[in-house]
């Protein structure tokens, strides 16, 4: 057997295993957050309209006289689909390690990709409009970033820039 089929083989086999014990632990850690969330902070469906598990503000500043404040809320829903963003992104990066690991520009790709979740995680977590749509503006320039990442093929840097024009139609929806 070829060395280099030897070696992809085992790397196959290396992701296989890591991909397997990453999903059982994160199962495991969604089931203890819904285990939290059903039974140990007993919330009740109308609780859950009014009392966030976590809330922060900040203000940032004073226009015509009125504060401007950002901040994070964790509510139970927020708090399942931080799960899911987590587990499904960390599912994408350990994927893109069989098809980026010879690529020019591997950096710049997990780079944007970790954006790319830090700005959905965001959009979850914001608590008020304005950072709702920092969150939104961030995963549209991530998807355009990862969208025409080979920009060198017209292809590819044309499906950007479709996103891109996309992206902007879904601002004045998210405006309206």
């Amino acid at each position: 057997m070829d060395t280099r089929l030897r070696s992809a083989w085992a790397d196959r086999r290396r992701l296989a295993e890591l991909t397997t014990e990453f999903d059982a632990s994160e199962v495991e850690i969604a089931r203890q957050l819904m285990v939290h969330i059903n039974h140990g902070a007993k919330w009740t469906s109308h609780e859950l309209a009014e009392e966030p598990a976590y809330h922060v503000t900040y203000a940032i500043g004073i226009i015509a006289g009125r504060a401007l404040e950002i901040g994070l809320q964790l509510d139970p829903v927020a708090a399942i689909m931080l799960v899911v963003i987590t587990v499904v992104g960390a599912c994408v990066q350990i994927y893109s390690l069989g098809y980026m690991h010879r690529d020019d520009r591997v950096g710049w790709y997990y780079a944007a990709l970790s954006l790319f979740t830090s700005a959905m995680l965001l959009l979850v977590l914001a608590d008020n409009f304005l950072l709702m749509f920092v969150g939104w503006e961030g995963v549209g320039l991530c998807s355009y970033l990862l969208i025409g990442f080979w920009y060198e093929d017209d292809a590819d840097a044309s499906a950007g820039r479709r996103a891109f024009v996309v992206n902007r139609i879904g601002d004045l929806g998210f405006l309206v």
